[in-house]
């Protein structure tokens, strides 16, 4: 354990200790660059307030100076709110221990970031490779597979931007599915297996992709292109075109996944897709096809599902 009095002492900056600690911690974990990178740049954040306010030793951070902190983010995205209010959490047990007191980001913000979903998702697949041929002709090659990898295989955009394809278009042909690995929230492909099945369409953009790219690239961010720039390709190049036919962001496209393998499951629409005549699944039946969905997202709870295929129940919103 950090001792944080040493750390956090007189003449110490007070980002400095947190940002050893975190440093530690993802090496500790397997090098979880991307974590650390995310925490160390919200910790910074909450030193750079703390500071403002003449606090520079950690034991005077009080729960006070927590909630006056949250107040300052609350222009932000609610999601954007609660990460930066959990970094504070997660720096502050490092170096303190069991003597820090954990308070919820979700209370704090006051806002569930996650809602159940009630709108209908009624994305297909021709739809899909419309926007896809659409960039092609625009001459984004790389860019026109996202779409396709999200709908199909229920990826987020990094995990889409950085599939070893060679690797997983042969797992997909041995095996019928793929193990998601490369880009996962919060670096869980090392840990935990994800097996996502890939059908015919999937291994057909799986084997397009492999041919297309040259030797020397693993993924679809090409050899010297960082993915913070083919990120922002997406974000300027992508997005457009979905909008243009009524999809207003990639994480429709994972809906679309987890309604179509809802149904595949249960044999019933999603409930964010059912009409009140339409048939329901058995509540053993619904919970399996949760659980499963769950883990091809790269989630691991159920309750996550709701923001992606909605649900009969009321209330039971959960943060992701």
């Amino acid at each position: 354990m950090v001792n944080s009095q040493r750390n956090f002492g007189k003449g110490k900056r007070l980002s400095y200790a947190g940002v050893m600690a975190l440093k530690k911690a993802a090496r500790d974990r397997g090098g979880r660059h991307s974590w650390y990178a995310a925490n160390k740049l919200r910790w910074g954040k909450f030193c750079t307030y703390a500071e403002s306010q003449g606090i520079k030793d950690a034991r005077n951070i009080t729960p006070e100076l927590v909630e006056c902190y949250a107040k300052t983010l609350s222009g932000k995205a609610v999601s954007t709110q609660q990460n930066y209010l959990s970094a504070v959490n997660t720096v502050m047990t490092l170096v303190s221990g069991n003597r820090w007191e954990k308070f919820s980001p979700r209370n704090l913000v006051g806002v569930s970031r996650c809602s159940i979903r009630t709108k209908s998702v009624s994305v297909t697949y021709e739809q899909v490779v419309h926007v896809s041929k659409a960039l092609r002709e625009k001459g984004h090659i790389r860019l026109s597979f996202i779409p396709l990898l999200s709908f199909l295989l229920g990826l987020r955009r990094k995990e889409a931007a950085l599939l070893d394809v060679h690797s997983v278009f042969n797992e997909a042909k041995k095996y019928g599915s793929i193990d998601v690995v490369r880009g996962t929230k919060g670096g869980r492909g090392r840990y935990v297996r994800r097996d996502v099945p890939a059908g015919e369409q999937a291994i057909s953009v799986l084997e397009e992709i492999c041919n297309f790219l040259p030797k020397e690239d693993r993924c679809l961010v090409s050899s010297g292109t960082e993915y913070q720039a083919f990120n922002a390709a997406i974000s300027h190049t992508v997005l457009p075109v979905l909008k243009d036919i009524g999809i207003d962001r990639l994480h429709d496209l994972r809906a679309a996944y987890a309604c179509h393998r809802y149904k595949a499951i249960t044999s019933c629409d999603a409930p964010c897709n059912r009409k009140s005549s339409d048939p329901r699944a058995e509540k053993n039946i619904d919970l399996r096809a949760r659980e499963i969905i769950s883990l091809e997202l790269g989630h691991n709870r159920t309750q996550v599902t709701n923001s992606y295929i909605g649900t009969d129940r009321a209330g039971g919103k959960q943060d992701d």
